[in-house]
This record gives C-alpha cells, sequence and structure tokens, in this order.
C-alpha cells in the first residue's frame, strides 16, 4: 500500500476518535468563542448520549464550615445540576486560563508525545480493532473498558468509498457497516492505543511547561470560577450560568 494511502487512511480513521480525547475544549471554544461556534463534526453521529454527571466529592465538615463562614454554598448540599454547574465553571475557568498559557509555557513536548502517541499507537489500535483475529478481539475490548469509563457513544464518521475500498483491500473491516457498540470499541482502540504511548512518552518527553501551566490555571482559574460559583449573587448566577453553558456545549459536540 503507498505512503499516501496510509495517510489517507489514517487520517480518517484514527484522527477522529483521537480528537474525542478533546472535545471538551473544542466545546468550551464553542461556547465562549462566537469565532468558532461552527466548529463541529460532519458526517453521521451516533445517538445522542445524555450529559454525563460530574461525580461528586463530599467534602469534610471542616472545610464546609469555612465555606460557610465566608456565606458561600456549601456543595454537598447542592442538588445535581447546580452541582454540574459549580463544577463545570471551576473546568471552564481552568481552561480559560490554560489555552492561553500556550503562549507562555513550553508545551512543544507535551505536543510532540501526543502526535506521535496517536499516530503510532492510534493507528495501531484502529488497525488491530478493525481486523478479524484474535487480536481484533483483545483491541476492542480494550476500547470498550475505556469508553465505559466516559459512558458516551463516539461520534459516527462516515467515511467515503475511497477509504473503505482501501479497508477492504487489506481484509479489515468497514467502520460505516459497525454497530454503536462496536463503533464505539473501535474507537476506543484508537483512544487507548493513544494513550498506551503517550502516558509513558511522560518520560521521554519534557511536558513539564503543560504541567506548570495546568496547575497554574487550575489554582488561579479553576480557584476563582468555584468560588464565584459558590456565592448567592450576581456573580454566582454568572459563574453557573457559564459552567451549564460548558456542559451544554460538551454535551452537544458529543451528542448533535
Amino acid at each position: 500500500m503507498s505512503p499516501s494511502k496510509l495517510y489517507y487512511l489514517y487520517m480518517h480513521l484514527v484522527v477522529p476518535p483521537v480528537s474525542y480525547l478533546i472535545q471538551p475544549v473544542v466545546a468550551f471554544a464553542a461556547a465562549f468563542a462566537p469565532g468558532l461556534r461552527g466548529v463541529t463534526y460532519t458526517g453521521h453521529r451516533a445517538p445522542a448520549a445524555r450529559m454525563v454527571d460530574i461525580p461528586r466529592i463530599e467534602l469534610p465538615t471542616s472545610l464546609t464550615s469555612v465555606l460557610k463562614e465566608q456565606d458561600l454554598k456549601n456543595p454537598n448540599e447542592l442538588a445535581v445540576n447546580e452541582y454540574n454547574s459549580y463544577s463545570a465553571a471551576a473546568i471552564g475557568g481552568t481552561l480559560a486560563l490554560l489555552l492561553p498559557g500556550f503562549l507562555v509555557f513550553d508545551v512543544t513536548g507535551a505536543v510532540a508525545d501526543f502526535v506521535l502517541s496517536a499516530v503510532i499507537g492510534g493507528g495501531l489500535g484502529a488497525f488491530l480493532a478493525l481486523g478479524s483475529t484474535g487480536a481484533a478481539d483483545l483491541a476492542n475490548k480494550a476500547g470498550a473498558k475505556v469508553l465505559d469509563v466516559a459512558g458516551v457513544d463516539i461520534p459516527r464518521i462516515e467515511l467515503p468509498d475511497a477509504v473503505t475500498s482501501a479497508l477492504k483491500d487489506i481484509d479489515l473491516k468497514n467502520p460505516n457497516d459497525l454497530g454503536t457498540t462496536d463503533y464505539n470499541n473501535y474507537s476506543g482502540a484508537a483512544i487507548a492505543g493513544t494513550l498506551a504511548l503517550f502516558l509513558p512518552g511522560i518520560l521521554v518527553f519534557d511536558i513539564t511547561g503543560l504541567v506548570a501551566d495546568f496547575v497554574l490555571s487550575a489554582t488561579i482559574g479553576g480557584g476563582l470560577a468555584a468560588y464565584l460559583a459558590l456565592r448567592s449573587d450576581g456573580a454566582g448566577d454568572f459563574a453557573n450560568k457559564a459552567g451549564a453553558a460548558l456542559l451544554s456545549a460538551v454535551d452537544k459536540v458529543a451528542g448533535d
């Protein structure tokens, strides 16, 4: 198979499922940057998935008492929707500083690690998942375990005939013909392959810039947004509306 055909297959088979990893960032941009509101996938999608509730963390009394002294709401007492909005506000505040931080911190090591992992690990995972051997069963089981954590369907992308015919030439399944579960497993295998190389790659590539950016963003941006979301005034309403908008955007990107 020619290099150009391999590249074509990679761009259509690996990039879509791996890009699912960064959908929350895309959704945030789509929600708060008017120029990017049109960012979305094209093609057929899996059935819309219900937005997953953010897992609760029960705060100890020593912390909730401090919040009470500052006239802030107790997260333990928030309803599900309120807790989701509060948590998403903290996530949004983190992303609001994390993305511009790329201009300040050197994140080239993390980017190189991800690209290499997606090309090799993600490509291999997708290739194995579409095969008809025991390796395919193993790859699809690994993909299923990865997606069990997320609990959502991977957006489906219809592949053109040029790609499906090339897959047929090398005895691989046609993703267009896969059911929802099988498609999720195949996509999850590509994601699992990417992560399988990305995590060890941390020992090879310098990702300290990304870590520093994230810690600073989570501490300042996330902390400030969480504080505002727990207030009972207009600032609290605004922060919670922003959090709800972020969750709605993520839900739309994942399920439209």
